[in-house]
Formats: C-alpha cells, structure tokens, sequence
C-alpha cells in the first residue's frame, strides 16, 4: 500500500512538471498576449478602421496591466501539414496570428503607415500578407519560449514587427481620436532589428497535448 501510495504521489508531480514544463512554451493552437521588449506596450487592435491606407481594421500598441481580449492573438502554423494543436512552435517557424475578438489576421500591407512611413499593419482576412517568421533572439533555443525575446518577420513585406514611443498617436497628429496615447505599430520597411522590434510572449491560454480542450490559463509572470 505504501509504495502504491508513493506511485502515485509520484506519478502525479510528474504529470504537474510535464504540464507546467509545456507552458513554458508556445504551442500550436494557443492565445498570447505579445509585449514589446523596448516599450512594454502590448500589441492591441479593435474594430476600428484606418481612416486612410488599406482603411482596415487598425492595429496599435498600448500600455495596459490588463489581460483583456483585445490583447488576445492566437498563434497557428502556417503550414498545414506541419500545424497539430499543442505542439510547441519551432524557432524559424512560419506563422499566423489571428486577432482573438474579430477572427482577422495580423497582416502587412503596401500602404504606408501614418506616422512613420513604413509598412501599413492591420487585421483582416489575407492570410498570405499575415505570414510571419519567428526569430528566436537566443539562438541556442531550439522552440518559442514565453518570456524569451522574438523578431516576428512579416514575409510578405519582408519586414520586422516593430513599435517606438516616437510614434505615438497625440493631440498634434490625431486630435480627439480615439487611439490617443497609442503607439503605432508597423513592418518596417529596412532589416535592421533591435530592442523596438523584439516581442516576448507574455501571458494567455496556451494549449498543451495533456490538458482539456479550453487550455491551460497561464501568465509567465506568476512563476
């Protein structure tokens, strides 16, 4: 009985670090919020449309402590032979972010962007111009840690993910406008990546093989 007992008291923090060690990780199927490292404002949209360019659904950054839907992005392989829910995505992988609220894709654009006259970044249904590319900072990582600082290269524009507090939206440039104090976000139109264009996942549902159908909730700040 005893050592029935200790098997399975064994068993079961093996299950736990197998369950938390996935969500270190991002996974296949998964809902993150992205954070950007020389900011710390996180990637938003909401079904708002640019008022010139694509006049798509807009995309900004913006500094909350909440973990609201609007942050929400779920991460998917692009490639559909590749794509199983759960598995943890590959550093260099091809994926797709899809706005949690309005089921659009993250997606570049050949419009200019408002303020800093680099690429466009909306949500819509063009999943060609939402492919990005993954590049792990650490090139010793193998897979996509949370926490752990990305480039997010969009390949149709062949541009990073980036966002500067020099761009931010204010009464000069957007007078009354409901994006005030937002930061635009954009694909940079050169290959140059630094701080502004490195993203960390930070917190959300993140899908693993072990548990339920609705994921784990799980914030990496909590650990």
């Amino acid at each position: 009985m005893i050592y029935a007992h200790l098997y399975i008291q064994l068993f079961a923090f093996c299950a736990l670090f197998f369950k938390v060690y996935n969500c270190l990780y991002v996974t296949d199927g998964s809902s993150i919020i992205l954070e950007n490292v020389g900011t710390q404002y996180k990637l938003f949209s909401t079904d708002m449309k640019w008022g010139t360019g694509s006049g798509n659904q807009l995309v900004t950054a913006v500094t909350t402590k909440k973990n609201d839907d609007t942050l929400l992005w779920m991460v998917k392989v692009y490639e559909e032979g590749k794509s199983l829910t759960g598995n943890k995505i590959n550093c260099d992988e091809i994926v797709t972010l899809k706005h949690l609220t309005s089921n659009g894709y993250l997606a570049g654009s050949h419009h200019y962007s408002v303020l800093s006259n680099n690429y466009e970044l909306s949500v819509n249904e063009d999943i060609e111009s939402g492919k990005f590319q993954v590049i792990c900072e650490n090139k010793k990582n193998k897979l996509w840690k949370l926490g752990e600082g990305v480039y997010l290269k969009n390949l149709k524009q062949n541009g990073y993910l980036s966002t500067s507090k020099k761009y931010e939206f204010n009464q000069n440039n957007c007078r009354n406008c409901p994006i005030l104090h937002h930061l635009e976000v954009c694909i940079l139109a050169y290959n140059y990546p630094k701080d502004d264009q490195k993203w960390k996942a930070r917190s959300g549902v993140i899908i693993n093989h072990i548990s339920d159908e609705q994921g784990d909730k799980y914030s990496d700040d909590e650990l």
